[in-house]
């Protein structure tokens, strides 16, 4: 009994796995990131065509990769600035704060190509595009309205 209940933990465990496969001679890939600049960024692909991306159970949102297929998209975003801590805020006075863009753009996808989200921050404005792996802009560099929020921290 404890060894088919094992298998059973086993197999469903081994089908929960924090990225899928991707075939990438079909599609392209959107691959989340984090920056470690500042206080870091997290750059987010939140959605294609109007459809929401998630991540498996297991995966956290800036570690998680999505098919997309080829041809002209529009790509939602979620860029979230983490300032770097004050002293208030490391000692627990003060909450702390982030900066969130959301907003979408066009992307040409190809078939066997990996794209990054880049964005930088600026005050209250911050500008973003999508990168190939190879280092090319692939989207129009589009600046936009940055909101101040307070984000409680999630433990994944």
């Amino acid at each position: 009994m404890k060894t088919k209940l094992f298998l059973l933990i086993l197999v469903a465990l081994s089908g929960c796995s924090t990225n899928p496969a991707i075939d990438r001679t079909e599609n392209g890939v959107l691959v989340n990131g984090r920056e470690k600049t500042d206080g870091g960024v997290s750059l987010i692909f939140a959605s294609v065509d109007g459809k929401r991306l998630r991540p498996g159970p297991w995966t956290a949102p800036i570690e998680a990769i999505f098919p997309v297929s080829p041809g002209k998209r529009d790509i939602g975003i979620r860029v979230v600035f983490t300032p770097e801590k004050t002293t208030a805020q490391k000692v627990g006075f003060q909450n702390t704060f982030h900066y969130v863009l959301e907003s979408n753009t066009e992307l040409w996808a190809e078939t066997g190509k990996s794209y990054v989200l880049k964005a930088k921050r600026s005050g209250s404005l911050a500008t973003f595009w999508i990168e190939s792996e190879s280092g090319n802009k692939e989207s129009e560099v589009k600046t936009g309205s940055v909101e101040k929020v307070t984000i409680v921290p999630v433990v994944y």
